[in-house]
Parts: C-alpha cells; structure tokens; sequence
C-alpha cells in the first residue's frame, strides 16, 4: 500500500509541477498557437523525452547513494528537501505569466523534437528537483521494478499534460483563462512544494549525519 500511495503522490505532484508555467510549457504552446496541434503534441513528446534523462540519472543517483552509504543519502535529501522548500517559497505570490510568441515559422518535425528535448534537459533547476521529489519516495526497500515504474508513470504524466496543452491551447479562449489563474496555481504549487519539502527534511536521520561528522 505504500507503494501505491508514494507512486499517487509522486504523480499528482509532478502534475502540478508541469501545470506551472515555465519553459516547457511556453514552449509547447507556443507551437500549438503557432503550427497547430501536431506541432504541439511532437513537442510535447520532446519534453517527455528530455524528461526521461532527469528521471533516468535521478533514479539511478539514489540507488547508488542507497547501497554505498546511508549517510550520503541523508545528505542528498538534505539539499533536495532544502531545495523543494526555495522552489515552494519563490512560488508564494509569484507574478503572472503571459504567453509569448517569438515568431510564425513552422519548424520540422525533427527540429521541433530536438528544440522541446533541450528545452527540458537543458532546465537547470531539473536535477535537484528530481532528486529532492524522488527523494520522498526511493528508500533501501524500493525494488528495480519500482523504480522502473515511477519513472513510466511520470513520463506518462509529463506526456498527457503537454499533449492536453497542445490540444487545449490551440483554442485562444482557453489560453486566455489558463494565464489569467497563472497566480492561483502558483500558491497552489508552493504549498504542495511546502509540504513535500517537509515530507523529505522529515524522513532525514539528522543524528546520523551528526554522528558521521563528529567521527570524521
């Protein structure tokens, strides 16, 4: 049951997460906007596959962290714990977004691919949010098979939302009331970023780490 719980909670954060504007986002709708909905939904599959690096390396890091040293896990959920609670506190009150469009040419199927994958693997606030949300989740106990499908099922997720956003943005009037909520779903974030920083920093066993401090 726990697993089942964590992998919800892993999804409906990471949904969040991608509901708020920014980069990827932009991005896919600027190409919905511009070339339509298939340009849309090829760069919403861009942005899943850039996706699946941060998840890939991001998974694998705690495994290893896991089997070496328990003090060094501690340590890495520290800092994500830390940084989920910055990402909650900038999110309070943040301002409005907009949708900008810098131009009209429809790109090729192959470099709207490979503009949506940058644009997600280049993101440098991605690692340490992929660890400080998987952090919540991976333990000593969580098997391969696990992990294998927390990973799918973010992907999958990244992918529904983006390609809704593709279908969706194509319709101006729905644009319209998505960027005009743009705040509410910000402070909606920062709690949710609030409360798993908390989660993490919670499940961290402070004394261990003093412990190895003191003997070192």
């Amino acid at each position: 049951m726990d697993f089942i719980s964590n992998l919800i909670l892993l999804m409906c954060v990471h949904l969040a997460a991608a509901a708020s504007p920014g980069p990827d986002f932009v991005y896919v709708t600027q190409q919905s906007l511009i070339s339509g909905r298939k340009a849309g939904l090829f760069a919403a599959l861009g942005i899943t596959l850039g996706l699946s690096v941060h998840i890939s390396y991001s998974l694998l890091g705690l495994s290893t962290m896991i089997a070496e040293s328990e003090v060094t896990l501690c340590a890495i959920k520290l800092v994500g714990g830390a940084y989920l609670l910055y990402l909650g506190i900038k999110a309070m009150g943040g301002k409005k977004y907009s949708a900008v469009i810098p131009n009209k040419e429809d790109l090729s199927v192959s470099e709207n691919l490979r503009k949506a994958f940058l644009c997600n693997l280049l993101n440098p606030k991605a690692p340490l949010y992929f660890i400080g949300v998987f952090s919540v989740v991976v333990s000593s106990n969580s098997s391969d098979i696990e992990m294998l499908i927390y990973a799918v099922s973010l992907m999958l997720v990244q992918l529904s939302w983006f390609s809704f956003v593709a279908l969706a943005f194509s319709k101006e009037t729905i644009r319209t009331r998505y960027y005009r909520h743009s705040q509410l779903l910000n402070n909606i974030l920062a709690v949710i970023f609030i409360i798993l920083s908390l989660r993490v920093l919670k499940s961290i066993d402070f004394q261990l780490i003093m412990h190895h401090m003191i003997n070192i």
